[in-house]
């Protein structure tokens, strides 16, 4: 369909209809525990455009990703800009127009991690803009650059990076839908050679290789929906060519992580500090009782989280229930989940084990991670993680 579009399949190990993926496994670490965890970067290219990219099944990207956009206003208008995404026979096309200018997109694999790109337009005629943008969802916070100014709105600053919401948004508009959106600007009026773009589960940066041609600056768009970084080859004549080539690279940030030691903290209703736990005893301490509960943070980041209690039993013979575990939200008071736990549960005595609570998290909780000792049997509690 696209006779000058290449689609590179590269040697990614899932793969569907459309696109590829390539999956890696990559080293966790947090400020608490070091261990290795799977996680995953895939990249989806789709004819004229670069559809995704995923870090652990998320698109960082939004709307279409990737692509080719030439405007012969120079504004934000759909259905009078021509897009590679839309083009057909190897020419861009706007939803009115397929005789926009000539083009060529490749993205093919380098690396599980890295991703190399490849764009040449040729003007057919006179274009305010023609640009290269990278379409971020708005998990994506901040911006950085190697250069040590920029200018936003026209207004310089000094420095090589930025929050996306320190951009005032000035402008606007109404999208196909009639549906108001803002935007601001920022760019760094040279051509630099490298810019990233940081979102809560990854840092993703474009860079440039080779000699380009008619590339004059990188912008960064903050619009109501995305937070993009654009590679813009400004105005363009008829019969003029502009050519990039570079490469993605995604470098996974770690996932956070939050862990409480139980004998650190006084939120006890029965039991003991026993080294770095916090012990019940059978026979000695009330039973039915709170043996940890707490510590009403705010620090939960929104998101499906899991929280893992680190527990361990005297006896592990039977069905009777020692322990209620949950998740509980002290500014609402209501418990998230919870689930009950028997010495059978333990399968092994005397042994560490842990339990988990998987739960959603959301702006405004205070949270508690709570166990209730129903007594019976002595029980070990090192501490609750949350990730």
């Amino acid at each position: 369909m696209f006779e000058e579009f290449s689609l590179s399949t590269g040697r990614g190990r899932h793969r569907t209809s459309g696109f590829t993926t390539a999956t890696v496994r990559c080293l966790g670490q947090d400020l608490q525990l070091e261990e290795r965890v799977v996680c995953s970067v895939s990249f989806s290219p789709q004819p004229g455009k670069l559809a995704g990219i995923f870090v652990n099944g998320v698109n960082q990207m939004t709307g279409n990703g990737g692509y080719l956009i030439a405007s012969k206003s120079g504004h934000d208008i759909t259905q009078t800009n021509y897009f590679s995404h839309l083009g057909l026979n190897g020419r861009m096309a706007s939803s009115q127009d397929a005789n926009g200018p000539s083009y060529t997109l490749e993205f093919w694999r380098k690396t599980d991690t890295t991703w190399g790109f490849r764009a040449r337009v040729t003007a057919n005629d006179n274009y305010a803009t023609v640009s290269l943008p990278f379409d971020f969802a708005k998990a994506a916070t901040r911006f950085n650059f190697n250069g040590s100014e920029f200018w936003v709105n026209n207004q310089r600053r000094a420095g090589s990076g930025s929050d996306y919401a320190a951009i005032p948004q000035p402008h606007s508009g109404l999208d196909q839908n009639g549906n108001r959106f803002y935007v601001g600007v920022a760019d760094t009026r040279r051509p630099t050679t490298w810019g990233e773009v940081v979102t809560n589960q990854a840092t993703i940066r474009v860079s440039l290789v080779g000699t380009p041609e008619r590339y004059a600056k990188m912008i960064f768009y903050h619009h109501s929906y995305t937070n993009n970084l654009e590679l813009s080859f400004g105005s363009m004549q008829r019969n003029q060519t502009a050519r990039v080539e570079g490469e993605i690279r995604v470098t996974e940030r770690p996932a956070p992580t939050w862990t409480f030691q139980t004998e650190s903290h006084n939120w006890h209703q029965t039991g003991i500090r026993d080294g770095n736990a916090h012990r019940v005893r059978a026979g000695i301490d009330p039973a039915q009782r709170f043996m940890s509960f707490g510590p009403y943070t705010t620090d939960i980041t929104p998101g499906q989280r899991t929280a893992t209690f680190r527990l361990m039993a005297d006896n592990a013979s039977g069905t009777n229930r020692v322990l209620t575990i949950d998740v509980f939200d002290a500014s609402t008071g209501r418990v998230i989940t919870s689930r009950d736990i028997s010495r059978r549960d333990f399968g092994t005595a005397m042994q560490y084990r842990d339990f988990t609570l998987g739960f959603t998290a959301s702006a405004g909780q205070r949270l508690e991670f709570r166990t209730y000792w129903h007594g019976g049997t002595s029980v070990w509690q090192d501490y609750v993680q949350v990730r």
